[in-house]
């Protein structure tokens, strides 16, 4: 009898293994531990870190730029500053000025300083993420993808997959809303608005995290930027980082219209009525 009730019972369970169970209803897979530093390492980092570290007490002028960035880890205020207290950091996904406008408004208009620097990153996620277009994104990066198509829309079809110029293209589309922002300030001289684009890999040769001026105050002209107060004080070997070097065109026409991608400005291969304004 024994036996006969063992081999019902294996008989069973081989005919429930036959059907697997249904998934339960809005189950996902659970995402894995990122392979790496464990996390209580990287929190015992930080404390330690923090032990032997004391706040920079500055020199009791504040700010003297905002600097509104992309977020990559990068990009650190010791690329453009010596004085750890010299920079009002604002960063979000792609360095976009509407979902940030009351922090900047808070460093132009409540710390006063007298630079708003706006830069653009071609090696940054946003743009790596937007030239890639996941099947399925958040509304959140929904909404960073349609700032950037929107500075992009003024691009050649074959300029919006070349990261450089779809940088530059957010850069300037922010340094114009910036500029109508804060024309008050701009026009009695206490602000001056920079658009720039940090080379993090070194793609125009001159250096790996190098920073190219592309707009002041909306002017994108190398020559006419230089000519502007707000340049006047720059070293002859910084001029060459004024204007971003031009890149070949995309596509198998690049050679024949660029050989070499001989130098200039991104900003003058195109006609002067179809510059970005």
């Amino acid at each position: 009898m024994t036996m006969r009730w063992s081999i019902a019972l294996l008989a069973l369970v081989a005919f429930l293994f036959r059907f697997p169970s249904p998934p339960a209803a809005g189950m996902e897979p659970v995402p894995k531990i990122r392979m790496g530093t464990p996390p209580n390492q990287i929190i015992e980092e930080i404390l330690d870190v923090n032990a032997g570290a004391r706040p920079d007490a500055g020199d009791g002028k504040g700010p003297l730029v905002t600097w509104l960035a992309d977020c990559d880890s990068r990009l650190t205020s010791e690329l453009i500053s010596s004085r750890a207290t010299g920079i009002y950091q604002v960063r979000n996904l792609g360095g976009q000025l509407a979902p940030a406008l009351a922090e900047v408004d808070d460093g132009v208009l409540g710390q006063f300083t007298p630079v708003l620097l706006i830069s653009g990153n071609p090696a940054g996620r946003a743009i790596s993420l937007y030239l890639r277009r996941p099947a399925s994104v958040s509304t959140e990066l929904q909404r960073v993808f349609d700032g950037i198509a929107a500075a992009g829309a003024g691009l050649a079809p074959d300029e919006t997959l070349q990261p450089a110029r779809l940088a530059a293209a957010i850069v300037d589309w922010q340094v114009r809303f910036a500029c109508r922002r804060y024309r008050d300030r701009i026009a009695s001289g206490r602000l001056v608005v920079v658009g720039g684009i940090f080379d993090m890999d070194d793609n125009f040769g001159m250096g790996e995290g190098r920073l190219f001026l592309s707009n002041i105050n909306g002017e994108t002209d190398p020559d006419r930027m230089r000519a502007m107060p707000a340049a006047s004080a720059l070293g002859i070997e910084h001029l060459p980082r004024l204007g971003l070097p031009s890149l070949p065109a995309a596509g198998p026409e690049a050679e024949k219209k660029n050989p070499g991608g001989k130098p200039g400005s991104m900003h003058q291969q195109r006609p002067a009525d179809q510059q970005r304004r």
